[in-house]
């Protein structure tokens, strides 16, 4: 596998770009090669702006003045360097435009493309520093690299600087501790004499040997012309179809709030560079889709929700209903038993309705052996009256006769015991009761 830099933007003509913005022309264009934009602007409270079609790597400041912000004088002061990276559909034509979010007060960028002997990357990674001392070289002491480079691997780096003296830059060197590195090229000087001036130059190197130690990348200023600024190293690599790799940055971001961003941003996958190769997604694209994502995922869970809730109800109806229908099933289950209840009574109840039944004959028979009894008494009752009538026909004859013979009697003896007082009937009063 081997990576090799296909083409370059001039490097002259020099100090021919006086605006705000630097239009960039397109070189050695094919599908699958990787496009690497640096670009340099003063005054630094400008930020970037987004360049089409590609994706912001990195944005950092740097120089003598980092904290003043002000207007710096001529050929000197702090300025911003911007990396992109862009990975090649062999359609890209005309010029791609560099330049700030506001009117920067003097900008100048270029590209450097590179070739894969494979015909697949991984996406680049970076390293930043700065060189704040305003002298003839320029010397900057990059952080230390997230994912150690290694052989095979291509290295390109950047300086601005803050003047735009363009004398010729001699010695071009990297050094990093455990690592190795082919010849320096330097590919690009571009520098704009507009308004407060800036300066970029650009080399690059293979990696024989690799570490993840922190780099040191400088040159010398064969004029003798002094300058100072940031600089940055970036990483290429070719893609051997493993796992994807995180994308890292230096430590030193830590020190710059928009480098932060910056590294959260531009973390990306091998995964989205292949996407990316089809497609041209840039990374402001991947924002809006994350940001519809995330809109997505929040109505999902929404929906997740309601869902849930929906369905703890129709739980609740199941056990209720499964609840009720073990109540119907005890009913149902008594009222069988009850049934049965009912049929035994109803069995007792049409037995002693028998029992009734044969009672009530019974009864019948006796009230006619009854009846039969009762008239068998008149019978005799009547003939008891008739015996009666007969006796008392009898007595009356009986005391008829003796009175008869009484009264004979004493009318016979009255003038024996007499007086004329006494004369006449005596009566008797006999034991019957009768006179």
């Amino acid at each position: 596998m081997t990576i090799t830099i296909a083409s370059t933007t001039e490097t002259l003509p020099l100090n021919d770009n006086t605006g705000a913005v630097d239009d960039v022309a397109y070189t050695a264009v094919a599908a699958g090669r990787m496009g690497i934009m640096f670009g340099g602007l003063k005054l630094i409270a400008v930020q970037w702006a987004a360049v089409s079609g590609w994706t912001l790597l990195g944005s950092f400041t740097g120089g003598l003045l980092r904290a003043s912000h002000a207007i710096p004088g001529a050929d000197q002061g702090d300025s911003r360097i911007g990396v992109w990276w862009k990975l090649f559909t062999g359609s890209e034509v005309g010029t791609v435009a560099v330049g700030g979010s506001t009117t920067a007060d003097a900008v100048r960028a270029g590209m450097a493309v590179f070739t894969s002997s494979i015909g697949s990357w991984e996406d680049p990674i970076l390293v930043s520093g700065d060189d704040a001392t305003h002298t003839t070289g320029h010397t900057v002491v990059c952080g230390a690299w997230g994912t150690a480079i290694a052989a095979g691997d291509h290295v390109v780096w950047a300086f601005v600087s803050d003047t735009d003296n363009a004398q010729a830059n001699t010695t071009p060197a990297i050094v990093q501790s455990g690592a190795t590195f082919g010849a320096a090229t330097q590919r690009i000087m571009r520098t704009s004499g507009s308004g407060e001036d800036i300066g970029l130059y650009v080399f690059e190197a293979s990696v024989t040997a690799g570490s993840a130690n922190a780099p040191t990348i400088s040159y010398a200023n064969g004029g003798g012309s002094s300058r100072c600024g940031p600089g940055v190293v970036v990483r290429l690599r070719e893609s051997t179809g493993g796992s994807p790799e995180p994308v890292s940055r230096s430590f030193s971001l830590v020190h710059n709030t928009l480098a932060k961003v910056t590294e959260q941003s531009s973390l990306v996958h091998s995964t989205f560079a292949k996407v990316a190769k089809e497609s041209s997604l840039v990374h402001s694209t991947r924002e809006r889709l994350a940001s519809d994502t995330a809109l997505l995922w929040g109505t999902w869970k929404r929906l997740a929700s309601g869902k849930t809730l929906l369905w703890g109800t129709r739980s609740q109806i199941s056990q209720e209903c499964a609840i009720s229908w073990s109540v119907r099933q005890m009913v149902a289950a008594e009222f069988d038993l009850d049934w049965d209840t009912y049929a035994i009574v109803a069995k007792q109840a049409s037995l002693l309705w028998d029992t009734y039944a044969r009672i009530e004959k019974q009864f019948d028979l006796e009230w006619d052996v009854l009846t039969s009894v009762s008239r068998q008494c008149e019978i005799e009752w009547v003939t008891h009256q008739l015996a009666a009538q007969q006796f008392d026909l009898l007595w009356a004859t009986e005391s008829g006769l003796t009175n008869d013979i009484v009264n004979a009697m004493f009318s016979n003896i009255g003038p024996v015991f007499g007086t004329a007082a006494n004369d006449g009937p005596v009566t008797v009063q006999l034991p019957s009761g009768r006179v």
